[in-house]
């Protein structure tokens, strides 16, 4: 049979209502996974990651197959009353009517409609929850409960697929290990939607038994990797790579967050991106770090304090205050010049990304560019020896004129500096921030943010010339 996407026209459309059809998706879900508990599934061996004494290991053990019984009794799941009320709901709305034809091109009856709106709204989403379930099970206990469904994990997805029906926006969940330890195994909310958590070895299995198919023969450290940052996002967009550019943005700015609150400028490594809708929608994963032996890019783990996460969270807090709106999007593309210096293989790209960055934020556009990164940065860095650091500033800028234009210098320096100039650009970031916040740097509508930076420098050369002038008169006196 064929189908057309659109309602037939003089069918009258009125809107849905979400909580109502979250509740009515919720009861159908519900009376399916009840009618479906008659059946014993068959089973098949399924790779489980499990903990053990030394850590966790992988074993073979029976899994249901869920799949073929749900698509086996769909058309009696349809027949159900909470089926059918459900479906009532959403006939007499308008908003997912379609004409459907048989192969010989003659109407179909209502009840091919019921069956296409349920494996529309529900089955994928029952197959996935439940399986999914099955698998917390085996990881956990060895064995599983059969067609076990949490009832706030249904609701939840039910909530989503109503969403997505009534707004047309989908909440997308995403989940990606990474090379730090924490202090403590609660979860710590960096900013909304954002949360960083110390995994135990069960729940480390747990994500590993779900996502490992998605993991390539190249992420060869990520599995052991044992924090998680779970990155949550409503998008405005139902295509299947909608909210990726949201989700790395995020986790740009967690890498930023924690390199400015770490005393050691700490940048941790980061596994596969797994993306998951919580009806089941499975996005693209997203791989933006090698993690393969033989990558001159060593992991080093990032051991990170509450205090340092306190901090984390309040250079989170201040880019978000910036009220600006073109620094504020000024200092988004720093913050991702920052991520690629991240997650680049190469020392040289690592230190051309980062003194990019430094570019952007530190250099009117006029001028010797070089000295003005150089004097400007190391202002803002206010280092102990201010003469150091403008030489490496100025090195670095030098480095990366020459990669960019004819290949550079030897590997060494790039290796000796990508590190810090990484670091100094996530730290001429936040004193940025901090200053704006703190209304020292003042933009005039577009002016941009190396403009504010010198009139700040300036400003505050002039103060101290003034406090010494003033204090040798004093003395004179």
């Amino acid at each position: 049979m064929t189908t057309s996407e659109l309602p037939p026209p003089e069918i009258p459309t009125k809107p849905l209502d979400e909580a109502t059809l979250t509740r009515l998706l919720d009861d159908a879900m519900n009376a399916a996974r009840d009618a479906l508990s008659q059946f014993e599934p068959p089973s098949v061996q399924h790779e489980i990651t499990r903990p053990n004494e030394s850590g966790f290991a992988t074993e073979d053990l029976q899994a249901p197959q869920y799949g073929g019984l749900i698509f086996r009794e769909a058309e009696n799941v349809c027949r159900l009353p909470e089926s059918q009320v459900l479906f009532n709901y959403l006939w007499e709305s308008g908003s997912l009517r379609m004409s459907i034809t048989r192969g010989d091109g003659t109407p179909a009856q209502r009840p091919a409609w019921d069956r296409a709106i349920w494996g529309q709204v529900i089955h994928g989403a029952l197959h996935w929850l439940i399986f999914g379930a099955a698998l917390e099970d085996l990881v956990l206990s060895g064995k599983y409960r059969r067609w076990h469904l949490d009832p706030v994990v249904r609701a939840t997805a039910c909530a989503g697929i109503a969403q997505q029906l009534v707004r047309g926006h989908r909440t997308l969940t995403a989940e990606c290990l990474v090379d730090a330890t924490l202090p403590t195994t609660e979860e710590i909310d960096l900013e909304p939607g954002v949360v960083l958590k110390q995994l135990t070895t069960a729940e480390q299995c747990i994500h590993l038994t779900k996502f490992s198919p998605l993991y390539s023969e190249d992420d060869i450290f990520a599995p052991f990797h044992k924090t998680r940052i779970r990155i949550t996002k409503t998008v405005s967009d139902l295509s299947i790579g909608a909210g990726e550019p949201a989700i790395a943005d995020a986790i740009d700015r967690v890498k930023w967050a924690i390199c400015v609150g770490s005393d050691r400028g700490a940048v941790f490594h980061e596994g596969p991106v797994i993306v998951r809708g919580p009806d089941g929608f499975r996005g693209a994963t997203l791989r933006r770090q090698e993690n393969r032996l033989g990558s001159k890019t060593i992991p080093q783990t990032a051991n990170l304090s509450l205090e340092d996460l306190a901090r984390a969270k309040e250079a989170l807090r201040g880019l978000s205050k910036v009220a600006n709106n073109a620094a504020s999007q000024r200092l988004g593309k720093a913050v991702w010049l920052f991520g690629r210096a991240c997650t680049a293989s190469l020392t040289r790209d690592v230190l051309l990304d980062a003194v990019v960055g430094l570019d952007s934020l530190l250099a009117p556009g006029t001028g010797e560019s070089m000295y003005r990164v150089s004097l400007h940065g190391t202002a803002l860095l206010a280092p102990e020896d201010p003469g150091e650091t403008f030489s490496t500033l100025k090195e670095m800028y030098g480095l990366r004129s020459g990669a960019a234009h004819s290949g550079g210098s030897s590997n060494d320096r790039y290796e000796a500096l990508a590190p810090t100039a990484r670091r100094y650009l996530a730290s001429v970031a936040y004193a940025i921030v901090r200053l704006l916040n703190a209304g020292e740097i003042v933009l005039e509508s577009n002016e941009l943010i190396p403009h504010g930076v010198e009139g700040w420098i300036r400003k505050t050369l002039f103060c101290n010339a003034s406090s010494s002038l003033g204090a040798a008169r004093s003395s004179a006196r």
